[in-house]
């Protein structure tokens, strides 16, 4: 399964349908547009484990959202940071995945939340690209060196890798495997100079 690309004269945006859910991944052609015409359910992103069951609570401050709705879409900020989408035949959820979540719990947490589940990737900085320092690189390696990359005497981190050793790689249907920083032509990068704008990775029941 794969994300397709779709391109209209206003967007250009990555989608992903699968029974029961949608998922779309947008770019700088048409953000804002695509922003309006969703209406995803947005968070303040604090880089945390903490996930909001949206039918239960008001989605104010976390870096998670759940729910089990037809009604609404699930919506993540993201400019170099992981989105993960997790879905089964009951509930949908979306994560925010920077290194400081994972290392809190967040994927974790909705692992616990979800039980049974599949999960599809979005696009985020690749290892290629996500130079960290020494205090991250001994907590990643610590816990799972195989998410750390060593070149020239600098660190570099794979927020997939690290994912996926918690969600499970049998459980992964499909990753959209850009990097935001190398297709910094595409998407809105933190570390490419993207200080304000955000990409929008978004989920929908069905």
């Amino acid at each position: 399964m794969e994300w397709q690309n779709i391109d209209t004269p206003d967007m250009y945006f990555y989608q992903l349908e699968i029974p029961g859910a949608i998922m779309m991944y947008s770019t700088k052609k048409g953000n804002a547009l695509f922003n309006r015409r969703f209406k995803p359910i947005f968070q303040k992103q604090v880089h945390s484990h903490n996930i909001t069951n949206i039918d239960e609570n008001a989605p104010v401050t976390g870096d998670g959202l759940i729910s089990s709705r037809k009604d609404v879409c699930l919506g993540l900020k993201v400019a170099d940071c992981l989105p993960v989408f997790l879905f089964n035949e009951k509930k949908i959820c979306a994560i925010h995945c920077g290194w400081r979540g994972i290392a809190s719990g967040i994927a974790d947490q909705a692992k616990r939340f979800m039980i049974d589940y599949q999960y599809v990737l979005g696009a985020s900085i690749g290892p290629c690209c996500y130079e960290i320092k020494p205090d991250v690189e001994k907590i990643f390696a610590d816990h799972d060196p195989g998410t750390i990359q060593k070149r020239n005497g600098r660190v570099f981190l794979d927020l997939k890798t690290a994912v996926i050793g918690v969600l499970g790689r049998d459980k992964l249907i499909a990753d959209l495997p850009w990097c935001t920083k190398c297709r910094n032509d595409i998407f809105y990068s933190y570390r490419a100079g993207d200080k304000e704008h955000r990409n929008y990775a978004v989920i929908c029941k069905t």
